[in-house]
């Protein structure tokens, strides 16, 4: 309890109430439209879902759980599903932008992105374990180095000795990898965008890609990862895993709710 708490003081969000000034015509269009919008986003949810279940194996996935508490709000499967979303934009943009010719060569193209992504996927699961771990032990990178290459080369055959150098590269040098190399740098911007959940925005002059550096997207973004929301696909491929303990729906409905009533951010 602080001193304005012992004081009587009682601090609260505004609600917002909003008042619709359309006339019935233009309001029955916005209802069909939003509707619309929303079946999309649920459909895509699924979709999304099954195309990441079919990526993670089950055995990985436990011993991932094993390591980290995925139901953990701050570092656990919202942040990991935000991570994604982030990457999967910056990717799709990467890909179909307008370049030079000069930036041709560092351009993945349609046929890479899902191995691209792929890469990505693997970045966002593992990054919440060593960053936990920091401040458990002194030789994080040296612990569980060995053990990422285990499980994604050795056990599972998910990546190849390259591929697993460009992951661990990613998950353990984070916003430190340097600038150039356009799946490290994607994984940069979406570290960055999810430090609004700290209170840190990044100046856009650090940021490395298009979408990253776009200022509406941006604020879209930190707006999503100061709520701490919950990306919907992460409810459904905890269903089609058939666990209960990778992320809790209620306390995240909780969290939409609260942030969809919030007057200031």
């Amino acid at each position: 309890m602080n001193l304005l708490s012992r004081l009587g003081a009682v601090l609260s969000k505004p609600n917002v109430q909003v008042t619709s000034t359309l006339s019935p015509e233009q309001q029955a269009l916005h209802d069909e439209n939003k509707k619309k919008l929303v079946d999309a986003y649920a459909s895509d949810a699924v979709l999304t879902a099954k195309m990441y279940h079919a990526m993670m194996p089950d055995g990985l996935l436990q011993k991932m759980m094993q390591e980290n508490n995925y139901l953990c709000v701050q570092w656990g499967s919202r942040k990991v599903a935000r991570l994604l979303n982030l990457c999967r934009g910056m990717l799709d943009v990467e890909i179909h932008r307008d370049v030079e010719e000069s930036e041709s060569a560092n351009r993945p193209t349609v046929e890479q992105q899902d191995h691209v992504l792929s890469l990505l996927f693997w970045m966002c699961w593992l990054i919440p374990i060593p960053i936990k771990s920091y401040m458990l032990r002194d030789d994080v990178d040296e612990h569980y180095k060995p053990i990422f290459r285990s499980w994604l080369v050795n056990e599972f055959a998910v990546l190849n000795d390259a591929e697993c150098d460009l992951v661990l590269e990613g998950v353990f040098s984070g916003t430190s990898t340097v600038q150039g190399n356009v799946v490290l740098d994607i994984f940069h911007d979406a570290l960055r965008f999810e430090e609004s959940q700290f209170g840190v925005n990044c100046p856009d002059s650090l940021m490395r890609t298009e979408l990253g550096k776009n200022r509406v997207f941006a604020v879209q973004s930190q707006r999503k990862s100061a709520s701490n929301l919950t990306p919907h696909w992460m409810f459904h491929f905890q269903e089609l895993k058939g666990i209960d303990h990778l992320v809790s729906k209620e306390a995240s409905a909780k969290d939409e709710a609260y942030a969809e009533q919030d007057g200031i951010s």
